[in-house]
């Protein structure tokens, strides 16, 4: 699954690919602008051809950005949990620790009772955070 990273990087490439559909229709205009033809049928059709190209463009621009701000919220989601995930990991490395310590206190206490105090309840071990969708992976 994409890192933060690679969404980031995800991003970027939508919104440069946006700016470059973004361009098209003036590339077009000037391909085929007033200059090319004027009046008559051809010139009606390269205006109207010009006009569906924007339209067209602007609504490639526009899924463009959704995509972009998509990988830029994936990639918050992913920076998140990746901060969860350290955080569980230092607790569960505490929790190991306080684990095999009581752990060693129970056998000793075991083996004699009377020269060792109970070492009372078993630690608790710190729960994982669990994934906040199908797509994130760590």
């Amino acid at each position: 699954m994409p890192t933060e990273r690679e969404f980031l990087d995800a991003a970027q490439l939508f919104d440069d690919a946006g700016d470059e559909v973004s361009d098209v229709p003036n590339l077009v205009a000037g391909a085929f602008g007033p200059d090319v033809a004027t009046g008559g049928q051809l010139a009606l059709e390269i205006e109207s051809l010009i006009t569906e190209t924007h339209g067209a463009c602007d609504a490639d621009d526009s899924a463009l950005e959704e995509l972009a701000r998509i990988c830029r919220e994936r990639a918050e989601v992913v920076a998140q949990y990746a901060a969860d995930m350290r955080s569980y990991n230092l607790r569960l490395n505490n929790y190991n620790y306080a684990y095999n310590r009581w752990l060693g206190d129970v056998r000793e206490w075991e083996h004699d009772s009377e020269v060792h105090r109970h070492p009372g309840n078993r630690p608790r071990p710190p729960h994982r955070p669990a994934s906040p969708a199908d797509w994130v992976e760590i």
